[in-house]
């Protein structure tokens, strides 16, 4: 009898084993009652999302498969191999015996912003993209009664060394077969790949209040640092990414000056930062919408699970013989900007303005600072830019006389800048009332 067969015409079972016949090809019969029923990461980051938290858990459990609730990744730092312990557990008393052989692993990630449309009418998506890995161990040998166990360890190896995000798929082949009568089948995955755990890459060990990074969060942080190595390009990439909501084309952040910011208690110390709520927002919103507190806050978290320490400063004038007063909101002039979530490209887009104050990222160490919510049209040295602020002096963040924009004040007091540097106590709201959505305009 030829090996082709016709259109699908029957799922049947024999003697336990369950056979499938399709068109122009036959897929192997696959056994019942075997799963897989373990999956253990090894030398992963500990991670949580706002699920957890919410349930008063911590962090996710050692055993990310199975778990609950569901755990949605997991993490390692780049360049680590992943090692996975793993186990198959058999339910039935139909003697089978045959080899697990791992043979290909990869990593399906989401593609940069990609318009599948017209300019008119757009349709914004991120295609599949796909990373060769390797995977090692085995092959497995399982001689299987009711109630048997086949566990291994395999270690899947050349994980792209970036930051990036997707899922982890494997490809298998196990058959099998019944010594007694010879009757066989095969419980790989045939020519096809399995979909494991969610994987989400960071740049160095997570630190600060993200020590124990959000998965939810890195979801969206990964892809907005895609592709970043170092602490440098991590900077850039993840300064940029934010600003274009790189990689996340349904999911797409606008910068608002004037609007409410709900996601921080600013001027309420503990002053926090409802990351639950943003979390939220960004998986089930075309467009989420922060002030500058939301933006540039977010993007110092967002640098500590990429495993650089930032903070979020407030920006205001004051006159050099008053030194700084604390939220009196005296304002300054800004140069052209261009909000996130506009195309920064279009010099129409720019336009200057005034702030009563400004949020930026900070990083201290250096100083430098950082702003995701807006592209400048001018850079430091007044020369056409329009681009988000990346690694720009604090001296001269907001003022340059040739482009025309500087403090109110008109007088510039390098010795300490124009800004009140309060570094933040608690970024993150961890209670169950900054977390739940039932408190979070949802």
């Amino acid at each position: 009898m030829k090996n082709l067969v016709k259109l699908l015409v029957a799922t049947f079972f024999t003697h336990g084993l369950i056979v499938s016949t399709y068109a122009q090809t036959q897929i192997p019969p696959r056994w019942p009652d075997l799963s897989l029923t373990k999956r253990d990461y090894q030398g992963n980051i500990q991670i949580t999302d706002r699920t957890y938290l919410q349930n008063a858990i911590p962090q996710y459990p050692a055993v990310e498969f199975p778990a609950s609730p569901p755990v949605r990744g997991v993490a390692y730092k780049r360049g680590n191999d992943i090692v996975i312990d793993f186990q198959f557990t058999y339910y039935s008393d139909y003697h089978l015996v045959g080899d697990l052989t791992f043979t290909a692993a990869r990593l399906k990630s989401p593609g940069p912003n990609t318009n599948i449309g017209t300019k008119k009418f757009p349709i914004w998506t991120n295609p599949d993209e796909y990373r060769s890995m390797s995977i090692t161990g085995g092959p497995f040998h399982a001689d299987l009664t009711q109630g048997s166990v086949l566990s291994g360890t395999v270690t899947i190896q050349n994980v792209p060394n970036i930051v990036c995000v997707g899922d982890i798929e494997v490809k298998y082949d196990f058959p099998l077969i019944h010594p007694e009568n010879g009757q066989s089948g095969n419980n790989g995955t045939w020519t096809g790949y399995e979909a494991w755990e969610r994987l989400f890459v960071v740049d160095s060990d997570p630190t600060g209040l993200q020590t124990i990074p959000w998965a939810d969060f890195l979801e969206f942080n990964c892809r907005w640092a895609f592709g970043a190595v170092g602490e440098a390009d991590t900077y850039l990439k993840m300064t940029r990414g934010m600003h274009y909501s790189s990689r996340s084309a349904q999911h797409r952040l606008l910068y608002e000056p004037q609007a409410n910011s709900i996601y921080d208690a600013w001027l309420s110390p503990p002053r926090i930062y409802n990351l639950g709520r943003l979390t939220y927002q960004l998986e089930t919103s075309p467009w989420t919408t922060p002030d500058c507190r939301a933006f540039n806050s977010g993007l110092a978290l967002a640098l500590q699970s990429q495993g650089w320490y930032t903070n979020s400063i407030y920006l205001d004038a004051y006159e050099p013989n008053e030194g700084p007063q604390p939220e009196d909101q005296r304002g300054f002039n800004y140069w052209p900007l261009c909000r996130a979530g506009l195309d920064s490209s279009i010099l129409s887009n720019y336009a200057p303005g005034s702030f009563n104050y400004h949020v930026i990222a900070f990083k201290a160490s250096n100083p430098l600072t950082y702003d995701s919510a807006a592209s400048y049209k001018f850079d430091m040295g007044g020369a056409i830019y329009m681009n988000p602020p990346v690694a720009w002096t604090m001296s001269n963040h907001y003022h340059n006389n040739s482009s025309g924009y500087g403090l109110i004040s008109g007088t510039f007091p390098t010795s300490s800048g124009p800004y009140y540097p309060w570094l933040w106590p608690s970024l993150v709201d961890f209670t169950p009332t900054g977390l739940n959505p039932s408190n979070s305009g949802q």
